[in-house]
């Protein structure tokens, strides 16, 4: 998904001077950097020190602004891994390049980054990244757009959720969204957050606001949000297809967005992580009970079905742009009666009982303790789960 380049002159202008041997960035010269050499020197030494860091956690990374954080975090996630190429086996394929500096105000600039790589004669480009740098004493800290870029933009407050807009927002759909998030984070135990959510046009727009100009592997997404969260405030920027005033919000995506806050994506298991948002958020703007009523006419369809080699094989039972998937359907199921008989601390326990790996023996392992269901029993217990009412 890279965006080729085969226009060769376009390398021809990168004529680069190296500030110290260490520096990772190319440097065009005929960027107008700082004319006061210590200034320049500054900034240069800070977006040194910033870009090393980057992979890091974001509170460890001191070349972030501290009072910019939450929405720089959104930023710098965004860029982390980006040198890496998988085709060529490369953790530093794509190098970065400074390819525009422009002066703010007297503390203040704006830095375009670009990552690039060459394979043979085709120049590829992997991002583009527009960061702000703000002078603090002898160095530079770099902290995202949004703030700048929305300033102009309103605001509506409801309870513990502050709802960022350019000129309408849906009020019926915003207070929907805020108790949809209350009812989330009541069911796992999330500690009660203050939440930030912009409302953006589309997927495109979000990525602008927050400083990603271009990433090659959002090629063709229109409606996609940005999340981060850190020390109980959460940060939510927007592009599911707002233009008339926020009239719609995805259930299921905010599941995933709240477990996610709550618990690491190295312990959750995907599958029972996807059935809870089928249950409590349909999917693909299906509601959970068309979900169930498409799932039972597959299983009236194909009576003899071996759930067992269906679960682990991944397969759908709707194919298409809204694919529905056998494992999500069964695990919301066996979530909704296990939530029934157990509570959720039940449902926790297999949402968080791993990865899933080959085989799901992790997940049959904690299926068997939490809901008494084995491999053995498995096809019957789903059998009775489908035609229950």
């Amino acid at each position: 998904m890279n965006t080729k380049i085969y226009c060769l002159s376009f390398f021809t202008l990168l004529t680069l001077f190296t500030y110290g041997q260490s520096n990772p960035v190319r440097i065009l010269n005929n960027i107008s950097l700082p004319k006061d050499t210590v200034i320049k020197d500054a900034l240069l030494r800070s977006l040194d020190g910033f870009l090393r860091s980057k992979d890091s956690t974001n509170t460890g990374n001191s070349f972030i602004s501290k009072a910019d954080l939450l929405e720089t975090s959104l930023l710098t996630d965004e860029m982390k891994g980006i040198e890496k190429n998988a085709r060529s086996n490369s953790n530093n394929f794509y190098k970065p390049y400074l390819t525009n500096v422009i002066q703010r105000d007297e503390h203040t600039y704006l830095l375009q980054l670009s990552y690039l790589g060459t394979r043979e004669d085709t120049a590829m480009l992997r991002g583009s990244f527009r960061l702000l740098a703000r002078k603090e004493a002898d160095r530079f800290v770099f902290l995202s757009p949004l703030s700048a870029n929305t300033l102009l933009w309103k605001t509506c407050r409801m309870d513990n959720v502050v709802f960022r807009y350019k000129e309408k927002i849906n009020l019926e759909e915003a207070k929907k969204l805020q108790q949809m998030i209350a009812y989330y984070d009541k069911k796992i135990g999330a500690p009660r957050q203050q939440i930030r959510f912009y409302c953006c046009d589309d997927f495109e727009e979000a990525l602008k606001l927050v400083g990603v100009e271009y990433k090659a592997i959002y090629n063709g997404y229109n409606h996609l949000s940005l999340y981060t969260c850190h020390n109980n405030e959460t940060l939510i920027v927007s592009g599911m297809a707002n233009r008339t005033g926020f009239n719609e919000f995805d259930p299921h995506d905010l599941w995933h967005d709240r477990l996610h806050n709550m618990y690491s994506t190295a312990i959750i298991n995907r599958a029972v992580d996807e059935g809870c948002a089928y249950l409590y958020g349909g999917s693909w703007g299906i509601e959970w009970k068309e979900i169930l009523a498409a799932f039972r006419g597959y299983a009236a369809k194909n009576e003899q079905a071996d759930w067992l080699t269906l679960y682990t094989s991944e397969q759908n039972f709707v194919e298409g742009a809204k694919r529905l998937n056998i494992a999500y359907a069964i695990n919301a199921l066996i979530v909704q009666q296990l939530e029934k008989e157990k509570g959720f601390d039940a449902v926790k326990a297999l949402l968080c009982c791993g990865k899933r790996e080959k085989g799901d023996e992790n997940y049959f392992r904690t299926l068997e303790k939490v809901a008494g269901i084995s491999k053995n029993t498995f096809n019957t217990r789903v059998d009775r789960l489908i035609t229950e009412r």
